[in-house]
């Protein structure tokens, strides 16, 4: 419905109120009422409401329509809707005020009254409250609703019970003024085991599954005694039956899991026990007989409870570690495919995996490859600096006192040719390639004797530990037994090279003569004096 108000009088009033949502806010204020923004503190005109849009309109009073609620029954659940008209929805219901006899109701926000009365109460009240919802102020009503809550309506009619001779019967009972009357039997004895024998109490499940002829019985027949138990219309001794083992139903068949099929199953003292073993991938872990073989043979629990092949299983990755079943009656920790880098399994044993570190002088490389043995090198090497785990047997040469390391005595520690491959020990002695020091050769036709070539043909090699021919044989003329070949491993100097890498003029030392245990010319007289 639109506004009767002059246009010009709205204009004024929304300039003085600011209440249409116009001026600072740059809104326009329309040219009716219907138009207006509203809020709460800027109020619609007198009649009309603002909504949720910010719009006013026009509402009717908020007005409780439900006239009054129905009695209620003890022990009956209660379930009744108020009803609502006018205002602004959405709406919210409260209860007020209650008396003590009503304290069971609930009231929700959509009106629905719930609960279940356990008591009487007569001609109690209940004050209820709704209110709306509008941008501008709410809106509320009131009501109050008197009702009763009784047992029964009159005339109404139940089943019951009365002891009678010693069993019991059923009957009947009346509602008279909203309470139950006194039972009074029919004489029809009861087939109700919650209402049955001398007294009309419930019968004991242990020794009775039914009621005939108002008597507790099990299957029909007479209570079980002397500690049995009625299990499904039978006296039963569940301390010893295999199907009822210490409860009705409880068969010790099904519940003793996994055992090999030539298992005995026995009911003792109630509880399921089995003698034998275990079926064929299973384990009984937990050494309580009732549950039977419980464990899944795994990784985890292989063959035997808490026997974990990750913890024996070892240099192997994880995802390669297995439980194998041998398909006899044992189950072993292994593994599949491969070691793990510088590992081996020497022992042919998967259950302890790969147990062999290959970077160790005694399985260098490989297994049993043992470098103590070869006489080619005392030391597990990695030559291959593109592959570090690649191992072989070799030396080194220590290069802070010319000595070999890894080599016997008389031995010297010499480059191969190959590429990528260890240093091998070589018998300085006799040896035509490294005569005395390692790559003094001998020319063709002469040969090493003890750490000198022979010079019946050629010459003497140079570096070598023997520089000098005489009478056919290479020696080392400096030194001090001046027709001898230097100590193995040992080089011949001259002087020529000077003293530790440089001429004895530019560095005022002594230079390098006699039998040197490095390079002529690089030696340490401090520390490692020539031989003279």
């Amino acid at each position: 419905m639109r506004s009767n108000i002059p246009r010009l009088a709205i204009l004024a009033s929304c300039l003085s109120l600011l209440a249409c949502g116009g001026g600072g806010d740059n809104q326009d204020a329309g040219t009716d009422a219907g138009d207006f923004l509203c809020s709460a503190t800027s109020p619609c005109p007198e009649g009309k409401r603002c909504n949720s849009d910010q719009q006013c309109v026009q509402t009717e009073a908020l007005t409780i329509t439900t006239e009054s609620l129905p009695d209620g029954r003890v022990d009956f659940n209660y379930d009744i809707r108020l009803q609502a008209e006018g205002g602004l929805p959405p709406y919210h219901w409260s209860i007020l005020e209650a008396d003590p006899g009503l304290a069971w109701m609930a009231l929700g926000d959509s009106g629905r009254i719930t609960g279940s009365p356990s008591d009487v109460a007569i001609d109690a009240s209940v004050t209820v409250q709704i209110r709306d919802e509008a941008l501008d102020g709410e809106e509320l009503a009131q009501a109050t609703f008197t009702l009763s809550i009784i047992l029964c309506q009159d005339g109404d009619r139940e089943l019951c019970y009365v002891p009678e001779a010693g069993i019991c019967n059923q009957g009947v009972r009346v509602c008279t003024d909203g309470v139950m009357g006194d039972c009074s039997s029919n004489g029809q004895p009861s087939s109700d085991s919650l209402r049955c024998g001398a007294d009309c109490s419930a019968c004991d499940s242990a020794v009775a599954d039914s009621c005939t002829e108002g008597l507790c019985t099990c299957g029909g027949q007479s209570l079980c005694g002397d500690g049995l138990r009625c299990c499904d219309g039978a006296c039963i001794d569940i301390m010893q039956d295999v199907a009822n083992c210490g409860s009705c139903f409880l068969d010790c068949h099904q519940a003793v899991a996994h055992v090999a099929d030539d298992v005995i199953i026995d009911c003792v003292s109630g509880q399921c026990v089995f003698e034998g073993d275990c079926e064929h991938g299973f384990l009984n872990c937990d050494e309580i007989l009732p549950n039977g073989c419980e464990t899944l043979v795994t990784l985890f629990d292989c063959g035997t409870c808490d026997i974990n092949c990750n913890d024996l299983v070892g240099h192997v990755s994880p995802n390669q570690r297995t439980c194998l079943d041998t398909e006899t009656e044992e189950f072993v920790c292994g593994y599949e495919d491969s070691c793990s880098n510088e590992f081996a399994d020497c022992d042919a044993d998967g259950a302890n995996g790969c147990e062999i570190y290959l970077n160790n002088p005694t399985d260098c490389g490989a297994c049993d490859n043992n470098c103590l043995d070869g006489g080619v090198g005392q030391l597990c090497t990695s030559p291959n600096p593109t592959n570090l785990f690649e191992h072989e047997c070799g030396c080194r040469f220590d290069t802070a006192n010319g000595l070999p390391d890894g080599c016997d005595a008389g031995q010297i520690c010499c480059s191969r040719e190959c590429q990528d491959c260890a240093r091998h020990c070589f018998d300085g002695a006799d040896d035509v390639v490294h005569c005395g020091i390692c790559d003094a050769t001998c020319d063709n036709a002469e040969t090493c004797n003890s750490g000198g070539c022979t010079c019946g043909q050629g010459s003497c090699p140079s570096p070598s530990g023997a520089t000098t021919c005489q009478a056919g044989q290479c020696v080392c003329a400096e030194s001090g037994a001046a027709n001898a070949p230097c100590p193995i491993g040992y080089f011949c100097c001259d002087g020529s090279e000077g003293g530790t890498g440089g001429s004895a003029e530019e560095n005022g030392e002594e230079p390098d003569t006699g039998c040197c245990r490095k390079r002529c010319g690089q030696n340490d007289w401090e520390n490692f004096p020539c031989i003279r």
